[in-house]
């Protein structure tokens, strides 16, 4: 199977369990909830990037991908997180209130920014060690 394709595999897996997370109604709960839901797309990077490189990755190693990254970019990526999680948060909280199509738009919603965040972390890594298979 192609480097490519796992990672397809990987994000897709990531996508259907914040989805499901993410529509589950949960009232005064929502900005927390993207707690985890950011640890999911963290672990699918993670994974991702294992996929790419050929070796597990390890702290040291994150903290290496991320000085090659430059550290003003990851920051103000963290930063951008943050600030869309709280949006996210928000527009979820409200979207509580409008039962089954509220909770399908939240989990779209939430399913569309994952897969957005794997496919941008595929299109790095395809850069920094190649589309090569095995």
């Amino acid at each position: 199977m192609s480097k490519k394709t796992q990672a397809a595999w990987v994000i897709v897996q990531h996508t259907a369990v914040n989805a499901v997370a993410s529509g589950v109604p949960t009232p005064g709960l929502e900005i927390h909830k993207h707690v985890a839901l950011s640890s999911s797309e963290i672990a699918m990077c993670v994974r991702i990037a294992s996929i790419y490189s050929g070796i597990e990755m390890s702290k040291d190693r994150i903290e290496d991908l991320l000085k090659e990254a430059g550290i003003a970019v990851a920051a103000g990526a963290g930063l951008a997180v943050a600030a869309t999680t709280i949006g996210h948060g928000v527009v979820d909280e409200l979207l509580n209130w409008i039962p089954v199509v509220g909770w399908a738009i939240k989990g779209t919603l939430a399913g569309s920014l994952t897969v957005g965040v794997g496919v941008a972390f595929v299109k790095f890594c395809e850069e920094r060690y190649g589309s090569y298979s095995y």
